[in-house]
């Protein structure tokens, strides 16, 4: 007779009593076996995965390995006239949120959203003086290199100096440089940068200024470690495979709703346009409803083939048409084959019809033109979670 193989786990659940506070010596518990035959079903490869989606820290403040947030000047002005999660700074100043623009998207939508490009202008009355932006609560690691950068435009036909700063928690000077922007450049961006290094681990205060009486506008700001992977954390990456990730959903989740694929194919991402989440509520706490579209197709792609996971897309069913989905899947060239048409449908965070009926008539016409072009595709249905 056939033996069948079989392997006891053991779970022991620890008990802790909540009323002391002081360390406890001993434990008790219970022990439950549990028989698993090596002969059963075996565990499905895509049983572990991650949900890769531009909401709830999972990108901005997770993975991403931007240091600095709302850097693309999203959304709207403080009463200074200073754009959220930036600080005004130097006297006799003033701020303001123009619509001159460093930032694009790659493609005309339907989608109505506000607020998504922008930049923030510093003028200055002093002539001795220096006024800016700034931003503190940075973590820097010591014995990285960094690099701290900014895409800046002057305003007025004058030479116009400005100055990027890096002070520790103290005040006390990290790195700083200062650069010329040429009045022939005058509205035209041009990039700015400063490379450091600290010697330990320092929580830090970023500065964009502008010394003297002048008047220039900032578009974009970015502080990276050199270690980033395609714009990634080096060390989340890392995790990712060692804990065996098989699968990565991506854009979401709800926010597959809000995506615009193509951006992602604009190379650099100080050019890609933030995106406003506009029914995420989730995303308000902690990217303030928008997300600086910094990880595109391409580096999720890459993040897979690092992690030996296999990449799993989500379609903007309601706003995009049948052929941006064919497009998309050719943009792929053959290393995406699974694909989910839209997510959680049904539910009022997704814009999009809200009946099985309805879902079913809005993405069909995807799934078949997809199929079409790619007969081996994976095509998955979305409804209610």
């Amino acid at each position: 007779m056939k033996k069948t193989k079989t392997t006891v786990l053991t779970v022991i659940a620890l008990l802790a009593s909540l009323a002391s506070v002081t360390p406890f010596t001993s434990f008790t518990g219970s022990v439950q076996a549990q028989t698993v035959s090596a002969e059963k079903k075996p565990i499905p490869a895509f049983i572990f995965g991650q949900n890769l989606e531009h909401t709830r820290s999972a990108v901005q403040g997770g993975i991403s390995a931007q240091l600095v947030k709302n850097r693309k000047f999203a959304g709207k002005p403080s009463r200074e006239g200073v754009l959220m999660m930036w600080e005004p700074y130097g006297t006799r100043a003033f701020y303001q949120h123009a619509t001159f623009s460093c930032t694009r998207h790659a493609a005309r939508s339907r989608m109505w959203r506000q607020n998504e490009h922008g930049s923030q202008v510093i003028g200055s009355l002093e002539s001795n003086g220096e006024a800016g932006i700034c931003q503190g609560n940075i973590g820097i690691r010591g014995g990285v290199a960094h690099t701290f950068k900014a895409v800046v435009s002057t305003l007025h036909p004058v030479d116009s100096t400005m100055v990027l700063r890096v002070a520790d928690a103290d005040g006390n000077v990290l790195a700083e440089r200062e650069f010329t922007v040429n009045t022939k450049d005058v509205r035209t961006w041009t990039r700015i940068s400063l490379d450091l290094m600290v010697e330990k681990d320092t929580m830090a205060k970023i500065f964009v200024g502008v010394k003297g009486k002048k008047y220039c506008a900032v578009g974009a700001v970015s502080l990276m470690p050199a270690d980033n992977f395609h714009g990634m954390r080096a060390d989340v990456v890392e995790n990712l495979r060692d804990i065996g990730t098989s699968i990565v959903r991506w854009p979401g989740g709800n926010f597959a709703g809000e995506y615009r694929w193509r951006d992602g194919l604009i190379a650099d991402p100080d050019e890609r346009a933030p995106i406003q989440s506009y029914t995420e509520i989730e995303t308000h706490p902690h990217s303030l409803g928008y997300d600086s579209n910094d990880i595109g197709m391409e580096d999720v792609i890459a993040l897979c083939e690092k992690i030996g996971a296999v990449p799993f897309f989500t379609i903007n069913a309601y706003w995009e048409s049948p052929q941006d989905s064919v497009d998309w899947v050719k943009a792929c060239k053959g290393r995406v084959k699974l694909w989910s048409l839209g997510n959680e449908m049904g539910h009022a965070h997704m814009e999009g019809p809200k009946s099985p009926e309805g879902y079913t008539a809005m993405v069909r016409p995807h799934a078949e033109a997809m199929l079409k072009e790619d007969p081996s595709l994976k095509i998955i249905a979305s409804g209610h979670y």
